[in-house]
């Protein structure tokens, strides 16, 4: 038996809570916040050593953004047929102001090489769908944003913007797989090893919190993973597999329940007055921006368009540069 405790974290705390959070990163994130503010909350209740559920929708397909990608993918290997003149001719219809353009119709473009390399560049395609679909910044954003492209230009990366031996590596991990395992896979290399397990880490010690994550266990993910994956996580992103294995425990004291993901309200917060003025000075601060390897003129323009549209321009691309800026500053990076 477990007591409920809510504790309500409104927007007073996010600006109050902030600056720790950002002094907290020690490498830039956007998605970092997240676990500050439950770890924050936690150790204010008094808790010293929490269980975190992380592990649980790369295993059982809980991320909604996971049905997007065989569509994506889908349409990878006939781009290869694709002529290059004709690749060129459509890529240029990205012109005008490139760095405004992120949403997934526009993104899907990436697909056509915008680097003049072939679109899978050596990536299987459900990779290539994979990065297209969770990037923030397309290439040619990137391209528009940085005065330092090495992630485009070098030798040592793909037009997906991976090393090239890490895609052989997930090349060899992705061969053969049903489009459900691969998906669970990428999801588990990707979003819980380089994201969350790396952001729950650092925030939830930045206020002396021991996190553990029961479903990374490595006897427990052996078990899973000889699961095919289209039981495991059909249907995405409802998790039913992982239901009907606590089911027998909980009975009739718990009611199915849609998928519901964390989302804190930052459009909101960051919409508001007091959320403008304090993410507006690192945007504009013209000298900061080119000593870590921006465009100023380029990040006044995503700025602006979120300004005007913010659906055009969600709050999560603002929120990155912004992010990174402060993270540069507060370690005295430069370039």
């Amino acid at each position: 038996k477990s007591t409920h405790t809510e504790i309500m974290v409104g927007r007073e705390e996010f600006f109050s809570w902030l600056p720790d959070a950002l002094g907290a990163m020690d490498q830039p994130t956007f998605d970092g916040i997240n676990p500050y503010f439950v770890s924050r909350a936690a150790r204010g209740a008094g808790l010293k050593v929490a269980l975190s559920g992380l592990g649980a929708d790369e295993l059982f397909g809980g991320y909604p953004f996971l049905r997007a990608i065989p569509h994506v993918s889908a349409a990878v290997r006939p781009l290869a047929w694709v002529p290059w003149g004709l690749r060129s001719a459509l890529i240029k219809t990205v012109g005008g102001s490139p760095v405004n353009r992120v949403s997934h119709r526009w993104k899907t473009l990436d697909l056509l090489g915008m680097n003049g390399e072939a679109p899978d560049d050596g990536c299987p395609p459900m990779l290539s769908a994979y990065q297209v679909v969770q990037t923030l910044f397309p290439s040619w954003s990137r391209r528009a944003l940085l005065n330092h492209t090495a992630d485009d230009t070098t030798p040592f990366v793909n037009a997906m913007g991976l090393p090239r031996e890490f895609v052989a590596f997930l090349r060899e991990d992705l061969d053969g797989l049903d489009r459900h395992s691969a998906l669970l896979l990428l999801s588990w290399r990707f979003f819980l090893g380089e994201r969350c397990l790396r952001d729950t880490d650092t925030m939830s010690m930045g206020v002396s919190l021991e996190v553990r994550a029961p479903f990374t266990d490595h006897l427990f993910v052996e078990r899973m993973l000889s699961v095919p994956g289209r039981i495991r996580a059909a249907p995405i992103p409802d998790k039913a597999f992982e239901q009907r294995l606590l089911m027998p425990w909980l009975r009739a004291a718990w009611t199915p329940r849609p998928k519901q993901g964390f989302i804190m309200p930052f459009a909101n917060w960051l919409g508001t007055s007091e959320g403008r003025n304090r993410i507006e000075p690192a945007l504009h601060d013209r000298g900061h921006l080119e000593s870590i390897g921006m465009r100023a003129e380029a990040v006044a323009v995503v700025w602006r368009r979120h300004c005007a549209d913010p659906i055009a321009m969600p709050w999560s691309r603002v929120w990155t540069i912004f992010a990174l800026c402060e993270w540069c500053r507060r370690s005295d990076v430069t370039l």
